[in-house]
């Protein structure tokens, strides 16, 4: 299956994504591409960053996209982009990364499947808020926007990696439930 890492950054970070780039160099192997995208105004320093960090490891390339910011709006707006993640990848498995995150070991998109299926690393709500109860927000949140109940936290760690399907279908059911797009209610 073939493989993607994706990582929706900003200016603010790049000090930090020197280094993620770097560790992606030395040791992702079996990537397609790596895929930066920034808002658009931050498309030429990180471009110059990719060059500077090397051959993209075992990727094809380095793809550098920009999108544009939305005012006021943020992180939400960097979230935007990850939920049309299939409209800025071409790979079937799509792996996600912060910009300050860095591989320290070898990585391979086979790291990420058992049985020719994607790994999706997950926690109840009932036992992580026993833990940090603040994690509540996160199923609040993510349960006001999905038409079934949210049993679970997924955001176990980097990197979190999705078929290319999940983004439309999560997308329609987002819209099923809110009756607008997922941009209109962001």
């Amino acid at each position: 299956m073939t493989a993607d890492i994706l990582i929706v950054t900003f200016r603010r970070d790049f000090p930090y994504l020197v280094y993620c780039l770097r560790s992606i160099a030395k040791f992702a192997r079996g990537f397609e591409t790596v895929t930066l995208l920034v808002p658009h105004e931050d498309v030429v320093d990180a471009t110059a960053i990719c060059k500077d960090a090397g051959a993209a490891g075992g990727a094809v390339q380095w793809i550098v996209k920009g999108y544009e910011e939305r005012p006021g709006k943020g992180m939400l707006w960097h979230m935007r982009q990850i939920m049309y993640a299939d409209q800025w990848c071409n790979a079937a498995m799509i792996a996600h990364i912060d910009g300050d995150c860095v591989f320290d070991s070898c990585i391979t998109p086979a790291d990420f499947l058992e049985g020719g299926k994607i790994i999706l690393r997950y926690e109840p709500f009932t036992s992580i808020c026993k833990r940090h109860d603040a994690m509540s927000r996160w199923q609040d949140c993510t349960q006001k926007i999905l038409p079934f109940p949210v049993k679970h936290e997924t955001m176990r760690g980097h990197p979190e990696v999705y078929h290319r399907t999940t983004y439309p279908l999560a997308r329609d059911l987002i819209q099923h439930k809110l009756n607008i797009r997922i941009d209109e209610y962001i």
